[in-house]
């Protein structure tokens, strides 16, 4: 079947979707956890209790993909 040929637009569409869905689903599930590792008692007040560097970088990851 043409439309299915690994060249296609189609299949491109499908790969880019499949991509997004995989790195979306990674990026969920260790977002929490970098809240947390980020956010305990036994770092220094400044500057890890003042700023979200978890969000921080969350963004900037965002940005840049």
């Amino acid at each position: 079947m043409p439309f299915l040929q690994p060249d296609g637009n189609i299949f491109l569409i499908v790969k880019c979707f499949a991509s997004g869905i995989i790195l979306g689903t990674g990026f969920m599930h260790v977002l929490p956890d970098s809240f947390e590792m980020l956010s305990s008692q036994c770092l220094e007040d400044d500057p890890w209790h003042k700023f979200p560097f978890a969000g921080f970088v969350a963004m900037l990851s965002c940005l840049v993909t």
